[in-house]
């Protein structure tokens, strides 16, 4: 694909003795073979199969080939969580046509910078969700990018200059002769599967390019340290189309057979009613869903399955917070660690308690490897912070159109630079412990948020927390925290420090001013939006400086 750098000759050939050397719909057609009548897909009332499913998806490629489509094309696909989001992707990767990953948050700005970087000729998604009307939106897109010709709603009926995926696929009538048809558009394991926004909160994000063998690599590996199998039933949370259900829900149902369930909102009341109703066996949230379903009354009324795992990814959660879900779900839990980029790491059920609650484990594939280092791209020894770098067959090669961007990604020696901030313990497991632009610079020192986060949280009156830096004259930065409390509770500025210094917080951990939230701005990965604060706390402090 143009725009997607090559792996080094040498690193190519070693990663190509690890990778599956599968395409997600190889897999998913070798699914379909061999446990056709057993379910893959339910969504409201509907139930499909894997041999429905697959008729779904052969529909749904026809459908775009006749569209105009072609193997390479890129579409915009902003489907939210409806299982039209399963059968439009597989259908777009039967004809190897390249989707760029777009969430329900993404808005017009985003979108154009999609569009226009990629040449997009086709955008899907929602006609309305919600309060959100999407098609003024796209078709804004659509008049400033002028490679985008098509607009397809999905679910809401066709409007003036729209098409309606429901009549587009009525028309397509595969035939016995259908699949041979196709095998001509399939994809190869080292085209790219998807173009992936990357999570970050300033500027516009950058798009990864990931082929289908690191994609493939990553969910086999990731299922294999959870321990799961064909008899899992998936509750789908998160986005579809964030890059950890794409890979633990999306891949995992083509590589092992499992079966998803798409949870009808992201209210705790409907996660705790879903797990119960559908003997859910794997669920992935954020930390901000994990929150709310630790204040939620009540969960000890609910009879989950006896081989419930849970899991977390995303941002960062607090001990207490971890070990509290452990104790009233009574179930197996996953620390976990990722980036779009690529590797991730993740803990272990054999693992014991605090390593669980207080780090994200090791390596979710053997062969990727990781190492903590300073500025200069120095190796660090454990217990010491520094910016996490990973090298292996998860990780992609560069960013999509960006070889300024690929220099600063990677170290001399291949490594990639995360822009997480991290250690090793004395076991080998890594805790995270921020970002890099995070860090909070005040006069001489540097300091970790996450350190102050993590004592905050376990204070009984606060439901959330975030630390940044707000401006100052004299040393650069102060530290300022955010609080979110628990529904009916206060907290002051005194009770907070108090309760910090109780827990042996330093004085330079002392955070210099309280602010108090209603609720935490999300980006559009659902992170805690740290830069908003930082513009929030900088704009009072010039206010109050008049």
């Amino acid at each position: 694909m143009e725009g997607v750098k090559p792996y080094p000759k040498e690193l190519l050939e070693k990663n190509r003795k690890i990778w599956l050397g599968t395409t997600i719909i190889d897999a998913f057609d070798r699914t379909c073979d061999i446990i056709p009548e057993k379910e893959a897909l339910v969504g409201g009332e509907i139930r499909l199969t894997f041999a429905e499913l697959r008729e779904k998806v052969r529909k749904t490629a026809l459908a775009f080939l006749e569209l105009g489509l072609e193997k390479g094309s890129v579409v915009l696909l902003q489907i939210p969580n409806y299982i039209e989001a399963v059968y439009v992707y597989l259908g777009l990767q039967m004809i190897g046509v390249v989707p760029v990953l777009c969430l329900p948050r993404h808005g017009q700005r985003e979108l154009e910078m999609f569009g226009n970087l990629t040449g997009a000729t086709t955008w899907i998604g929602p006609g309305k969700l919600g309060k959100i009307d999407y098609l003024p939106m796209a078709k804004a897109v659509k008049e400033r990018c002028p490679s985008l010709r098509n607009l397809i709603v999905v679910r809401d009926e066709a409007l003036p200059g729209t098409l309606s995926l429901t009549r587009l696929m009525e028309k397509s009538h595969p035939s016995p002769e259908t699949d041979e048809y196709l095998t001509k558009f399939r994809p190869s394991p080292e085209d790219v599967i998807h173009l992936a926004p990357t999570g970050g909160t300033t500027g516009l994000p950058k798009l990864v390019p990931k082929t289908h063998n690191v994609h493939m690599n990553k969910a086999y590996y990731w299922a294999r340290a959870e321990e799961r199998g064909p008899k899992e039933i998936d509750l789908v949370v998160a986005p579809i189309n964030h890059d950890a259900p794409q890979l633990g829900n999306l891949a995992f149902l083509a590589l092992f057979g499992g079966t998803l369930v798409f949870c009808p909102s992201p209210k705790a009341e409907d996660i705790l009613q879903y797990l119960e109703k559908e003997k859910i066996t794997f669920c992935f949230m954020v930390p901000t869903l994990l929150t709310d379903l630790a204040n939620e009354p009540g969960v000890e009324k609910y009879r989950f399955s006896p081989e419930l795992k849970l899991a977390y990814g995303g941002a960062w959660a607090s001990a207490d917070l971890i070990n509290t879900i452990r104790r009233r779900f009574r179930c197996h839990f996953y620390s976990i660690y990722g980036m779009t980029e690529g590797a991730g790491t993740i803990t272990r059920s054999t693992d014991p308690p605090e390593v669980i609650a207080n780090t994200v484990g090791k390596a979710m594939c053997p062969y990727d490897r990781y190492k903590i280092i300073d500025d200069k791209g120095n190796g660090l020894p454990p217990g010491k912070d520094g910016e996490i770098a990973t090298q292996g067959p998860s990780i992609v090669s560069g960013y999509y159109k960006s070889e300024e961007e690929d220099k600063l990604a990677f170290t001399q020696d291949g490594f990639f630079r995360s822009g997480d901030v991290g250690k090793f313990d004395s076991k080998g497991n890594l805790i995270i412990t921020g970002r890099k632009k995070d860090l909070i610079k005040r006069g001489a020192e540097t300091i970790i948020p996450f350190e102050i986060e993590e004592m905050i949280a376990g204070h009984p009156k606060v439901m959330r927390t975030a630390v940044v830096g707000m401006p100052d004259g004299r040393l650069g930065e102060r530290i300022c925290a955010y609080i979110q409390p628990l529904p009916g509770e206060k907290i002051i500025f005194e009770e907070l420090i108090s309760f910090l210094k109780e827990k042996g917080a330093s004085p330079m951990l002392l955070p210099e001013r309280l602010e108090l939230i209603e609720g935490f701005p999300l980006t559009s990965m659902e992170k805690v939006d740290k830069q908003a604060l930082r513009e929030n706390i900088a704009q009072k402090l010039k206010g109050e400086q008049k």
